[in-house]
């Protein structure tokens, strides 16, 4: 697990928990509470699974639970560091940028390998998310879907369509009508990158098909 992630996740226990006795279940696990996690480290996922296994024994509660708390909660920790990333008019289109995120992770950080989240519409108010990743971070998911639907003030059924090793499908029903997200390559070649208005592409492609016959 990549330093990034698990520094926030840290961060997050901070916050819902008091920082004196998260620090003092780290210092029991062999973690050093005061280290510098640098975000290109490499942090073994068997010690993450031992830090929230001992957090969740020490207050009492299903690990499932702990990581749901999290996720809902690690929401607020991506906006402060990512804000840009949340500039969506929904959730649906937020949730459908995650795997191009996920690509700029990525490239930025060499060795790093986040989930794939697959978002396919099935309705017209319907979607599945597809979850794919060997960690199994199913209740942590989930704790972000919830977290998510506060951010952008919306209220998703979330349904379990499948969930098996490495793969889990949901099913998102939302209260609007969803629409596909497409990139159009040839309307962005026309466009030379800042070239928005339709029209304008339109009297560029006329041009372009008439210089060679003048030639």
């Amino acid at each position: 697990m990549k330093g990034t992630v698990v520094r926030i996740w840290i961060t997050t226990l901070n916050k819902l928990y008091e920082k004196e006795e998260i620090d003092r279940i780290l210092d029991s696990v062999s973690f050093d509470p005061n280290r510098a996690i640098s975000p290109l480290e490499d942090i073994p996922d068997q010690m993450v699974e031992n830090i929230m296994t001992a957090v969740a024994q020490n207050y009492g509660m299903p690990k499932a639970e702990l990581w749901k708390t999290i996720g809902k909660s690690n929401i607020e920790s991506f906006y402060a560091m990512y804000p840009i990333f949340f500039k969506k008019a929904n959730m649906f289109s937020f949730l459908c940028s995650l795997n191009d995120i996920h690509q700029v992770v990525r490239k930025r950080i060499p060795g790093s390998n986040p989930a794939v989240l697959n978002m396919k519409i099935i309705g017209k108010q319907e979607a599945t998310l597809t979850y794919l990743s060997k960690r199994n971070l199913y209740d942590y998911l989930l704790g972000l879907l919830e977290g998510t639907q506060a951010f952008f003030k919306e209220k998703v059924d979330v349904q379990v369509l499948d969930k098996a090793d490495g793969k889990m499908v949901l099913k998102l029903g939302f209260g609007y009508e969803l629409l596909e997200q497409k990139n159009f390559a040839f309307s962005k070649v026309l466009s030379f990158g800042f070239v928005k208005n339709q029209t304008i592409k339109l009297l560029l492609f006329t041009l372009l098909l008439g210089l060679p016959p003048a030639f």
